[in-house]
This record gives C-alpha cells, sequence and structure tokens, in this order.
C-alpha cells in the first residue's frame, strides 16, 4: 500500500480554518484534531470532531409522526461537496 502524501502544517492549517469556519455555525461542539492538535510539521489529513447541531425535517413522514430531525453538518458538507469546494 502506497504513503499516503504528506503536506505542510501550514497549508493543512489553512484547510482547517476554512472548514472550521464553515461547520461551526452548524455544530454544538467542534475541535481539530489528529496531527494539527499534535502539532506535527507534515500532516496526511485534516481531523475535525464534532458534534452536530439538528434542525427540523421538512418532509413528514406521515401524518402522526413529526419529521425526523436533519443532521446540520451533513447538508453543509453535501453543500461543499457540491460546490466542489470539498472531495
Amino acid at each position: 500500500m502506497p504513503a499516503k502524501p504528506k503536506h505542510p502544517r501550514a497549508d493543512a492549517l489553512v484547510v482547517a480554518r476554512e472548514m472550521c469556519a464553515e461547520l461551526r455555525p452548524v455544530t454544538e461542539r467542534l475541535i481539530v484534531a489528529g496531527s494539527l492538535r499534535r502539532r506535527k510539521e507534515l500532516v496526511g489529513d485534516v481531523e475535525i470532531l464534532y458534534v452536530p447541531k439538528f434542525v427540523p425535517g421538512s418532509a413528514v413522514v406521515d401524518m402522526f409522526a413529526p419529521a425526523e430531525p436533519v443532521n446540520a453538518v451533513d447538508a453543509t458538507l453535501e453543500r461543499l461537496l457540491a460546490e466542489g469546494r470539498l472531495r
């Protein structure tokens, strides 16, 4: 298995800051973890741990049950993927 490419810490911090700015409004709690938290000079990925906010669902499952809540982080990540800002 080939080794995962590593990137300079400064480049990973730019990505982490942008992701945190997008995710902070839709989370209860958010923290950067992994290599960035351990202050490594080379980083293979950006790890972000979070507790999502849930918003009321828009689709009613049936007439007598409330709509399922929607994970607000999932919706944000789907938007970022659709915009090509995340891969």
